[in-house]
């Protein structure tokens, strides 16, 4: 249904001294109408006070077209009389569920209507928090006839993203199939994507295409958020029709990591990881990136991304160190952090006197380190060689055995150096002067 903006329930409770149409009473029904909708209640027979307690679902598309509602007696043989009628006005609900209220007291009143000339109300009207629902009850006063009131209740039972928020200005709404091609979305167009858990119901092949359109569609410095289910399926784990893809985090590092484009100038663009994290153990990842200008990138900035620095190496390394592990930054930062008599600590490699073999010359100058000369410092290599072999088998699931062999292969070989005295790890403590 288009402009579709929520499911509104309807509780028609009882009718309060309605009007006689047969000889000493009536067979009275409520029926609702609202925007082509038309529903009934049951026909309560001879009464003027029907107890009739029948709920009511409508779909809501405009909040300013207020329900109808209207009581005939039920004839057999004739058309049915008519009984009164009211309207029934949504919008002060609707401004208690756009307020976002959230764990108030039961019974907590949100707002009053007062009766008026312009409502059919024919007492104060309540918007009451209960248990976590905003439910409004009314007295209707019946038109168009010599006596009665109906008694109901209002309550929101699905709301929409575009009805809780389209009465900011700035939004615009649009419901469409995101791996659909049609999907008309401008490059360089969106500051903020945020998927969430909508990639496991994907193939892999649609993610990977997905990603690239996702790369085009932002703005350079925009940010991609994911929100995805890792491990195991969501659920009931007994279900034996599940759809969902749920894969290990290296997959998304390793897609959204490949994505790029190029605009028409040829410069290229790809997305950079700032974050990533598990929300849920062994459930739920959090995964934050960056639109970055590869041309506009230091040679510096490349060789962080592309060789020290890489998304996979960044989760092994915090696979070790812990989450949020990072490198240092450079020492005016430092400096300019620090407060008067503050202090900085900082470890970093270091090499022997004397110049460096062929080989390890040819791996500084690949690193693009600056090396200095202090005390072995093989131990502290081996001490982070330790943390992943202990845990080898959990390590190579997370990510590989190719991942474990190249990490734990690069500290074996600085062992190697590190005992000939060829290189080394400096710990160094300054203290900022007055």
């Amino acid at each position: 249904m288009e402009n579709w903006l929520g499911l509104l329930r309807l509780r028609v409770r009882r009718g309060i001294n309605l009007a006689i149409r047969d000889t000493r009473s009536s067979y009275p029904r409520a029926v609702v109408t609202m925007a082509g909708q038309k529903l009934k209640t049951r026909v309560i027979n001879d009464t003027c006070n029907p107890e009739w307690n029948d709920e009511l679902t409508l779909s809501i598309t405009d909040i300013n077209v207020p329900i109808n509602l209207a009581v005939y007696d039920r004839d057999t043989f004739t058309a049915d009389d008519k009984m009164g009628e009211a309207e029934i006005d949504i919008r002060p609900d609707v401004e208690c569920l756009r307020m976002g209220l959230d764990n108030l007291p039961t019974g907590t009143v949100i707002t009053r209507v007062q009766p008026s000339r312009t409502n059919c109300l024919s007492d104060e009207s309540c918007c009451v928090w209960d248990n976590g629902r905003i439910l409004q009850d009314m007295f209707l006063r019946l038109r168009n006839v010599e006596c009665g009131e109906i008694e109901v209740q209002i309550e929101w039972i699905n709301s929409g993203n575009e009805f809780l928020n389209e009465h900011f200005n700035n939004v615009t709404f649009q419901c469409a199939d995101v791996t659909s091609p049609n999907l008309d979305i401008s490059p360089d167009s969106v500051d903020l994507i945020f998927s969430n858990c909508l990639l496991m119901h994907l193939s892999d092949k649609k993610v990977e295409n997905l990603g690239e359109r996702m790369v085009q569609w932002l703005t350079v410095g925009g940010f991609l958020f994911l929100r995805e289910s890792s491990s195991h399926q969501p659920g009931d784990s007994q279900g034996k029709n599940n759809p969902t893809h749920p894969r290990e985090p290296r997959f998304y590092t390793r897609v959204f990591k490949e994505c790029s484009t190029y605009d028409d100038l040829g410069n290229s663009f790809e997305l950079s990881l700032m974050n990533f994290k598990c929300v849920v153990p062994h459930f739920c990842r959090s995964i934050g990136y960056v639109k970055m200008s590869i041309h506009g990138m230091t040679r510096f900035e490349q060789l962080l991304d592309n060789v020290q620095y890489k998304c996979q190496d960044i989760l092994r390394y915090e696979r070790v160190f812990g989450e949020g592990f990072v490198s240092p930054g450079g020492l005016a930062s430092f400096f300019k952090w620090l407060k008067p008599r503050g202090k900085v600590l900082i470890t970093d490699y270091c090499k022997s006197l004397g110049p460096p073999s062929l080989e390890f010359e040819a791996y500084i100058r690949q690193r693009g380190y600056d090396l200095h000369d202090v005390e072995a410092y093989g131990q502290f290599i081996q001490k982070e060689m330790d943390v992943i072999e202990k845990e080898k088998d959990k390590f190579i699931s997370d990510f590989s055995e190719e991942d474990y062999n190249n990490m734990v292969g690069g500290w074996k070989s600085k062992l190697v150096r590190s005992s000939m005295g060829e290189q080394r790890w400096g710990l160094f403590i300054a203290k900022k002067k007055n």
